[in-house]
């Protein structure tokens, strides 16, 4: 087998098995009652995808090549050219505005007291995370930091708005 099908095949059994579609997909729509059905998911583009070529999937950085080819009479020229990016939050170390809205972030969703309240996190190991974010310098070590930091966050900010907003609801009943 091509080094490109035995990433792809690893890449479904891991990652979208284990995380993207537990996160973003089956699990969240069955919560919400929703019904989706992602294209790419399509067990009959699934079978076409399986029989092109590796150099075709990805040509020098492209991925997703053919497909981009497919559609280039279709689509705007500046998608065309675009290069592809994660969809998720923009890493916060790359400009002094994303550092100084991350700061205040961390600064009202994980101060000591509220870290402390929630109980999440070990508070003593998010404080040295927090110590070795602030003066990491490697990038791509950032970009990982980045993620889990945004995880972090988002369970904090729900908890505030979910956990401690119902307790003061029921405080008032």
């Amino acid at each position: 087998r091509h080094v490109l099908d035995k990433a792809q095949y690893t890449w479904i059994k891991t990652m979208l098995e284990c995380q993207i579609l537990n996160w973003g997909g089956d699990r969240v729509d069955m919560a919400n009652s929703m019904e989706s059905r992602p294209a790419f998911l399509d067990h009959y583009v699934a079978e076409v995808a399986k029989v092109i070529p590796p150099d075709l999937r990805i040509k020098g950085n492209t991925e997703k090549w053919v497909l981009r080819e497919a559609m280039k009479h279709i689509l705007p020229e500046v998608l065309y050219k675009r290069e592809k990016f994660a969809f998720m939050a923009p890493p916060a170390h790359t400009s002094d505005h994303k550092k100084q809205a991350i700061q205040l972030l961390i600064n009202r969703f994980l101060s000591t007291k509220k870290v402390a309240e929630a109980g999440i996190f070990n508070q003593e190991r998010l404080k040295k995370f927090l110590v070795d974010y602030e003066h990491d310098q490697d990038p791509v070590s950032l970009v990982r930091k980045d993620a889990l930091l945004n995880h972090i966050l988002g369970l904090h900010i729900l908890h505030e708005q979910f956990i401690e907003a119902k307790a003061g609801q029921l405080a008032i009943i």
